[in-house]
């Protein structure tokens, strides 16, 4: 054989006894016998090495003058055992998606801003008694006006008011469109119901796009009671965005001006439908390019101004978005000759707010000299006090006798009459029923009666109280007679 044979030869039985070897050093079997079962359990985690597989790969390699290595060669016929891998330590569980998660109970503030101590404590006199020949005021925030079932709510805070002796009621922020209808109307008759001898007042931003029942901000007066007597007219700014009522009086008249201011706003952060946007729209519509809360301000000024020579006492009162008690706001009032009644009477106010998510007094009420005169009580009561709103309510008790005079004025003014002898329908409608009612409650009988005890007994304590009672009955069945024959 040539040399290059033989010197094949002996490495090829080189590697076969490498192969040996590796084939006595590897871990053998060891058996544990038992009573049932048998069971083969490895010393290593390797298994037994196929011998005639390591000479087949010699010989491949050989006739490809290479050797493969035996740490390289890979055993055939493992037995692979699955072994998981232990968990990690703190590791979290998977989420279940059906199983309800617990909520984060988050942390309870412990410091507590001093303005929030005064939320529920009357700020003032409290509200008691109202005082005689004395008018009740009551101003708030309403934040929106539920206009479920009939305003069945607000008819609920009319009658409330009523039992704590209200006679004027100003509300802000009503959202409802003033120009609508069928708001109107039926407002006019939840107030009908509630107070026959009632005056309603409502105003909105006059804007084109309105014609549903929501529209932000607007205001909202009622008067009740013997202030509704005084009652001369009533109206609305130019662009909707205050109303006032005016009172009439002998010597002198009254107008209590209700107003909302909106929230501080710019171009880019006012949004779709806010009262700051409707006024902006408005006063662009006009050609006028004043900042809204500056251009509301100013257009009330002109107003007080121009009532003010005419002898008109004023009253302000609503939502102006402002710490009342800052120099900039009061500064403005002082130069138009009204003064603030929350100071006047509160002259040291504890830090407190009106605003539930506020800080500051935000809702205040102003007047003329000779309305601060015939101030008796002022009180700004808690949250959710009689009304449920996120503004806190401001009540004040006027003597309005000292303002106008000591005696009711003269009847309704014919503008504002329901019935009217231009309408014969309606006349004949309140005269058929009032007659029916008439017959139907024997007031003829009663008058007679009352005649006859008046001319023997004469005017004793008993036939007073009777001829009274008679009185409003009366009143009654004709107030019954005319919301008949207006329907």
């Amino acid at each position: 054989m040539p040399r290059s044979s033989q010197a094949l030869i002996s490495d090829m039985f080189k590697n076969i006894s490498r192969v040996r070897e590796a084939s006595h050093s590897t871990p053998t079997l060891q058996t544990q016998n038992n009573h049932h079962s048998t069971q083969s359990t490895l010393t290593h985690q390797t298994s037994p090495i196929n011998t005639s597989h390591y000479k087949q790969t010699t010989l491949l390699s050989t006739r490809n003058h290479t050797t493969i290595p035996p740490s390289t060669r890979i055993p055939l016929h493992t037995t692979n055992t699955y072994q998981p891998t232990p968990p990690k330590p703190n590791m979290k569980k998977p989420r279940n998606p059906y199983k309800k998660q617990p909520k984060k109970i988050q942390g309870i503030q412990t410091t507590i801003n001093v303005s929030h101590e005064n939320d529920f404590t009357w700020i003032g006199t409290k509200i008691c008694r109202r005082p005689q020949s004395h008018v009740r005021f009551w101003s708030q925030n309403r934040n929106g006006i539920n206009r479920w079932n009939k305003f069945k709510n607000f008819a609920e805070e009319v009658q409330a008011l009523q039992h704590l002796e209200v006679q004027f009621v100003t509300y802000t922020e009503t959202n409802l469109n003033a120009q609508n209808t069928f708001i109107q109307d039926q407002l006019q008759s939840v107030v009908d119901e509630i107070s026959p001898a009632s005056h309603l007042n409502m105003s909105s931003t006059t804007v084109s796009h309105a014609s549903e029942s929501l529209q932000f901000g607007g205001t909202l007066s009622i008067a009740q009671g013997p202030l509704a007597s005084r009652f001369k007219s009533k109206g609305r700014e130019k662009y909707g965005r205050y109303s006032w009522m005016l009172f009439n009086g002998k010597n002198s008249m009254l107008k209590i001006y209700t107003v909302y201011r909106p929230v501080q706003h710019t171009d880019n952060t006012a949004g779709d439908g806010t009262v700051w946007a409707q006024h902006r729209e408005v006063l662009l519509q006009n050609n006028i390019h004043i900042e809204p809360r500056t251009h509301i301000l100013e257009t009330l000024a002109s107003d007080i101004k121009s009532d003010r020579e005419n002898n008109i006492q004023i009253i302000v009162v609503g939502d102006f978005n402002e710490n009342i008690l800052s120099t900039t706001l009061n500064n403005f009032f002082t130069d138009i000759g009204l003064t603030n009644l929350i100071t006047t009477f509160i002259p040291s106010p504890p830090e407190c707010r009106s605003y539930f998510r506020g800080r500051h007094l935000i809702d205040g009420a102003w007047g003329t000299p000779k309305v601060c005169d015939a101030v008796k009580n002022v009180g700004i009561a808690p949250f959710y006090y009689v009304i449920p709103s996120d503004h806190r309510p401001i009540y004040l008790d006027i003597n309005v006798n000292k303002i106008l005079d000591a005696h009711d004025s003269t009847m309704l003014p014919p503008p504002y009459r329901r019935l009217k002898s231009t309408i014969p329908k309606r006349v004949r409608a309140y005269t058929c029923k009032l007659s029916e009612l008439w017959f139907l409650y024997n007031v003829h009988l009663k008058i007679d009666k009352l005649e006859y005890l008046f001319d023997s007994e004469g005017p004793t304590k008993d036939n007073i109280l009777v001829m009274n009672n008679l009185d409003t009955k009366i009143s009654e069945l004709m107030s019954h007679s005319e919301k008949n024959a207006v329907q």
